[in-house]
């Protein structure tokens, strides 16, 4: 993101857990933002489903008989934006946050501090995330310097 910075002369990072979750609810209250029912997920993310048949990966389709038409990652916006008007918050690929993974989480944080931070806490599910998994508040980690086809990020900045 330092290019990014140097480029635009504004301040670019990744959002911390709290604003991403905040981000993704889109104020919402339900699990998720378009309500509680996970079979919903086809429709509004892209998610594990029939569309991954060709993948080999079936065991991950064997509970969600529908079709969200991409087998793997979908392009940006290729589902309906959320109240806030973002795009692709669930599924598609898990974001990548500033924080520091801890498994007490308290949703609270204000900034981020990286520093020798092993694993950083993903969010949002993926194109390969089971529907039951793909909700505002599901977490996961990752190695802080890891790369894998499901992951990606998300910008944030200071005004």
């Amino acid at each position: 993101m330092d290019w990014l910075n140097k480029k635009t002369r504004l301040k670019f990072r990744l959002p911390t857990e709290a604003e991403w979750e905040y981000a993704a609810r889109a104020g919402s209250t339900t699990s998720r933002p378009w309500g509680d029912n996970p079979d919903d997920a086809c429709t509004h993310a892209n998610v594990a489903d029939m569309s991954m048949q060709s993948t080999g990966i079936s065991w991950l389709i064997a509970r969600h008989k529908c079709n969200d038409g991409y087998a793997h990652v979908a392009p940006v916006g290729g589902f309906k934006a959320n109240a806030f008007g973002l795009y692709d918050m669930m599924g598609n690929v898990q974001e990548w946050t500033c924080s520091k993974y801890s498994k007490d989480y308290k949703g609270n944080e204000m900034a981020c501090d990286t520093t020798a931070a092993s694993s950083l806490a993903l969010r949002g599910g993926a194109w390969n995330t089971s529907r039951m998994f793909v909700r505002s508040a599901s977490r996961g980690q990752y190695a802080a310097t890891g790369r894998a086809d499901g992951l990606g990020f998300r910008l944030a900045r200071d005004f």
